[in-house]
């Protein structure tokens, strides 16, 4: 039998020691963790932007930024939430004394910058008369803010919740950011500028919900890219007349949705823009053979010349001649290659010089086959 979830209770008359109230206080952390580990996932809540404030220069040296750490709200990897109350500089002795820079480092390098949950337990002033140890009697939940080496933060993004039963900790690292270091800036450095998303395509990771429904309240539901302006709204809403309405477009503040594609109960479809048919999923394409002088160079299979004239494919020739001996008894004769090419409209122009010496005059001009090969590269 899997072991139970223990919730405290209590009678009246009883004497409640510390671990009582402690398993009360264990009890509905584990509620939460459980309830955003296993409805939301992990990541960033609200806010925690880093902000680069405006471009500062110092006598001769290079400009560089301040940066600050936006008040928000993060949940670890199990399900601890991570609460920064105010907004936080993020002090450049921090950076340089984390040791993560390195001399060899490319430049404009983005290094990760995580919040981490941290405990500080401290004392709570007791009443006059009071007596008892001077142990810690409240715990602040607190955090740190800390920095790894460009492609630490592929780990801190793989970072998997515990077993359903286990508690908030240890709470796990939450990436909020990258910043650049320029150590040309001031004599110890300074953070150059900030990001959301390397060159590697690791972002911002941001909590999101797990349920197989939405359902809303008065008939309507939205989804929305964020919170400020200007956003695109996704928006399903009835009309309170027995018909509903599924709208996308862009809204700003309170003002109605300026919807631009929208379908009705009826399937009745209406759009601003264009409606184009996807485009095929286009491969290299070769081919090869041999040709005549005059003719055109066939295309490889699955290419037409409607894709060629659209730019959906980029074209590369090659033609050689063909080398050839004739001989009939004593006498033979032999083609030299005169010309071999092939123009724009993949024309091909292949003549050859026939000699043989037995005749007169002994040089014969005359069209040629040749070898071609295509290749139809995708744009």
């Amino acid at each position: 039998m899997s072991a139970a979830v223990t919730r405290p209770s209590f009678v009246e008359g009883q004497v409640l020691a510390a671990a009582d109230l402690e398993a009360q206080v264990a009890y509905a952390r584990l509620d939460s963790a459980l309830h955003e580990r296993a409805e939301h996932g992990w990541g960033v809540a609200q806010g925690l932007e880093l902000r680069a404030g405006d471009k500062q220069k110092a006598g001769t040296a290079e400009e560089y930024v301040e940066v600050t750490l936006a008040a928000g709200v993060a949940v670890a990897p199990n399900g601890r939430r991570i609460v920064v109350s105010d907004d936080q500089p993020l002090r450049y002795t921090d950076f340089r004394d984390s040791g993560v820079f390195s001399s060899s480092d490319a430049a404009g390098a983005l290094y990760p910058v995580y919040v981490v949950a941290l405990d500080e337990p401290r004392i709570q002033a007791r009443g006059v008369g009071s007596c008892g140890t001077a142990a810690p009697n409240r715990t602040d939940e607190s955090f740190q803010i800390e920095y790894g080496r460009p492609g630490d933060e592929v780990a801190v993004l793989a970072q998997v919740a515990g077993a359903i039963g286990a508690g908030p900790e240890p709470a796990g690292k939450v990436l909020v950011g990258y910043v650049a270091w320029n150590k040309a800036a001031v004599q110890e450095g300074r953070f150059a500028r900030v990001a959301a998303i390397n060159d590697q395509g690791n972002q911002v990771r941001y909590v999101g919900v797990r349920a197989s429904a939405m359902v809303g309240h008065v008939g309507g539901v939205s989804l929305q890219t964020r919170e400020g302006d200007p956003r695109f709204v996704l928006a399903m809403v009835e009309d309170g007349q027995g018909g509903c309405k599924l709208s996308f477009g862009r809204q700003q503040g309170n003002a109605p949705l300026s919807s631009v594609f929208s379908v009705d109960e009826k399937g009745d479809v209406k759009f601003a823009g264009e409606a184009s048919k996807l485009a095929a999923d286009r491969r290299l394409a070769i081919a090869s053979g041999t040709t005549f002088h005059g003719l055109k160079v066939p295309l490889p299979a699955g290419v037409t010349e409607a894709d060629v004239t659209a730019g959906a494919y980029r074209l590369h020739v090659d033609v050689q001649p063909i080398h050839e001996i004739q001989r009939s008894g004593a006498s033979f004769r032999f083609a030299l290659p005169m010309e071999c090419r092939v123009d724009g409209r993949r024309v091909v122009t292949s003549i050859s010089v026939w000699f043989q010496a037995s005749a007169w005059p002994p040089f014969t001009i005359a069209p040629r086959p040749c070898r071609y090969q295509i290749v139809a590269v995708p744009t």
